[in-house]
């Protein structure tokens, strides 16, 4: 049922989308890239495993529609075809990076494929979701992200995780009864948060929010927000959030959060894809310990530094000893300020210590992850990609891939 609805709003979009600019069907050709290298996984028993990538994107507008294929193979050691190329009646799917219409500040966007950093309302059910964590390792998902609002900014939000399996479905609809007022209410369901089909398990997630501004000048503002979410058949949890926007330079997030036990704030982050059957085991655990009541903290923020880097920081701890606290820290050196050269590096402990820090990272708790792009302007390509993540068995794995290439 949930992927026979999923498909028919797929398509719904599709035919309004096509309606809006049927005049403007001219096929722009954009460019396109071509990589070849070698990537190398490290399993969880410690095996290495090295793959030649061979990676063919090119990417066109038709219209105002962007649409971006990804036809990357991986061939092993015996020059078998690795996971999910095109190895199934649906393994087409898999070859599109993204379809995407509108950007994300204006009123309609909307994107089929991978999906990086989205985040349903103030976060506190979909918190910077990403379902591209495990791949190559893992087949890939191709997702489904809509976000649209009228002219009296009324809207919604509906992301799905794999249009092919559909298994985690979340939405948001929002109205603004008076200015700089909003209230919106949240569900979102898991059909399979064991990632065991025969069992049939399934969470549910229903929220409410309100948000309003108490201050603005000019492109300054501070918003306060309130949510309450339920988790059917497990706890709840309220939140209280003061978020300041300085326009261009700096963004600051504190967040109070008071939850019962069995429950788990933003459970569907950008690790979730990674961790979902540890989620869900915790979750089982501290329901069968009874319920008790836990206070967290959250604070974030983020600062452009001279549009050269932007660094991104994010703490949350709580006051139960069962709990750890987490740390997340990112640096992004910004495209086009160091001619050709991208970068970014970031870094999340799962059990993190600020009054003794260090990096630690060899615990199992640390993901780290290293991305370097070299662009020249003659065309050449250079891509290197180191990620540490931690597996559903808790053990570290590492994947290590670098690509050359040209660019037309």
């Amino acid at each position: 049922m949930y992927k026979k609805f999923t498909f028919l709003f797929i398509l719904i979009f599709f035919i309004i989308s096509n309606a809006t600019f049927s005049y403007a069907r001219t096929i722009v050709y954009k460019g396109l890239s071509t990589q070849y290298g070698i990537e190398m996984f490290e399993n969880e028993n410690g095996n290495k495993e090295n793959f030649f990538k061979f990676q063919f994107k090119p990417n066109f507008n038709i219209g105002k529609l962007r649409l971006g294929l990804d036809l990357t193979y991986y061939l092993d050691s015996d020059g078998d075809i690795h996971q999910d190329n095109w190895n199934g009646d649906t393994s087409w799917i898999n070859k599109i990076n993204f379809i995407e219409y509108g950007n994300k500040r204006s009123n309609r966007f909307w994107r089929i494929g991978f999906l990086e950093d989205v985040t349903l309302g103030n976060g506190t059910i979909v918190r910077n979701y990403s379902n591209k964590t495990r791949y190559p390792e893992k087949p890939k998902k191709t997702g489904f992200f809509i976000r649209a609002k009228n002219d009296f900014d009324d809207g919604f939000e509906f992301l799905v995780n794999d249009v092919d399996s559909a298994k985690l479905i979340a939405t948001r609809g929002y109205i603004v009864p008076y200015d700089d007022v909003q209230i919106g209410i949240s569900y979102a369901v898991e059909r399979d948060p064991d990632s065991n089909d025969l069992t049939g398990d399934e969470l549910t997630f229903y929220g409410i929010d309100f948000s309003t501004l108490v201050f603005k000048h000019f492109s300054k503002d501070i918003r306060l927000y309130e949510d309450y979410v339920k988790i059917n058949n497990y706890g709840d949890s309220f939140t209280t959030g003061l978020e300041y926007d300085s326009g261009f330079r700096a963004k600051f997030l504190i967040e109070f959060t008071s939850f019962d036990s069995d429950y788990i704030t933003a459970y569907f982050n950008n690790e979730y894809e990674i961790e979902k059957n540890r989620k869900y085991s915790d979750l089982l655990y501290f329901a069968s310990r009874g319920r008790s009541s836990v206070r967290a903290i959250h604070i974030r923020g983020s600062y452009n530094l001279i549009d050269i880097a932007r660094f991104e920081f994010w703490y949350q701890e709580y006051d139960s000893y069962e709990i750890q606290p987490e740390l997340r820290m990112k640096v992004n050196i910004l495209k086009g300020k160091i001619p050709g050269l991208t970068a970014s590096i970031e870094y999340t402990n799962k059990d993190a210590d600020l009054s003794d820090f260090s990096l630690n990272k060899d615990s199992k708790n640390v993901y780290i992850t290293t991305k370097i792009d070299f662009d020249t302007k003659k065309g050449s390509i250079l891509s290197l990609e180191n990620k540490r993540i931690i597996n559903e068995q808790g053990k570290p794995e590492h994947i290590l891939s670098f690509s050359t290439g040209l660019k037309f």
